[in-house]
């Protein structure tokens, strides 16, 4: 079952989304965060924040297998977005070699998210990034 809320209890604006390993999810995660982001973010921002949430969720679904939540946070000028899975094993970017086409989404995050990290969980792992952007 797919349940996306507003945190009415945060500190600041958040986002959460609990989603099944299937092809729907990058797409779905993607449609939340620009829908959450839109009213209050300038849009160069919100496109790349859904391209980086776009890279996590594609990484949750593909290499993790099982349910992910994705959380997004506001906080003044940062933008916060974190998805956790249930895999073991830290996310670090790979550097694949020539034309082959898969491998390069942790690339992106590190290029460009202004932090990003991975942290082990009790029963999996959280990959997160962080964007700076004035908030309209």
């Amino acid at each position: 079952m797919l349940l996306g809320d507003v945190d009415a209890g945060a500190r600041c604006p958040s986002f959460r989304l609990w989603h099944p390993p299937t092809v729907a999810a990058v797409a779905t995660a993607r449609r939340m965060v620009v829908g959450f982001l839109s009213p209050g973010i300038p849009e160069p921002t919100v496109r790349v924040a859904a391209l980086l949430t776009s890279e996590l969720v594609t990484n949750a679904v593909i290499h993790a297998t099982t349910p992910f939540r994705l959380d997004v946070e506001v906080e003044g000028a940062v933008i916060g977005v974190a998805v956790s899975d249930c895999a073991a094993g830290l996310a670090a970017p790979a550097y694949p070699r020539g034309a082959e086409e898969h491998g390069r989404g942790l690339q992106l995050v590190e290029a460009l998210a202004a932090r990003w990290g991975s942290e082990t969980l009790v029963g999996g792992k959280r990959v997160w990034f962080e964007l700076r952007a004035a908030c309209r």
